[in-house]
């Protein structure tokens, strides 16, 4: 009867440890599943991202030429500016009437802007300009 009753003793602890291990495994099959998905979702956000970052630095590239092209626009139209008020002032002013130093400045597209005109050696007229980022 003894030996009876562990062997009842041990058949259900057997089977009490089958039925643990199958509900570990169920958990682990699930946490697997989980696990991957997770991958999964991550690496399609890291995609995302990835092209988000390429497309703002290809704008940000594509800015950085135009703003080089306006830029330099910008001193050439300088450039010619002071060319034509220096042959105007050159063919209109002598020595006498035009004081030392004057300066011009404005802001055109929000960058500072100055030219300065100033006589020297007679009729000379010498003008410089400021092109200030």
């Amino acid at each position: 009867m003894e030996a009876k009753k562990l062997v009842e003793d041990v058949e259900i602890e057997t089977h009490n440890v089958y039925i643990v291990e199958r509900e570990v495994a169920d958990v682990l099959e699930t946490s697997k599943l989980k696990l991957q998905e997770a991958i999964k979702q991550n690496e399609e956000e890291i995609q995302i991202c990835a092209w988000e970052l390429y497309a703002l630095v290809d704008s940000v590239s594509k800015y950085k030429e135009h703003m080089a092209s306006k830029i330099s626009e910008m001193k050439s139209n300088l450039s010619e500016t002071a060319g034509a008020v220096s042959d105007s002032y050159k063919g209109s002013l002598s020595a006498h009437n035009l004081p030392y130093g004057n300066n011009l400045a404005w802001v055109e597209n929000g960058i500072k802007m100055s030219l300065g005109l100033t006589m020297e050696h007679g009729m000379d007229l010498k003008v410089q300009w400021k092109f200030v980022q």
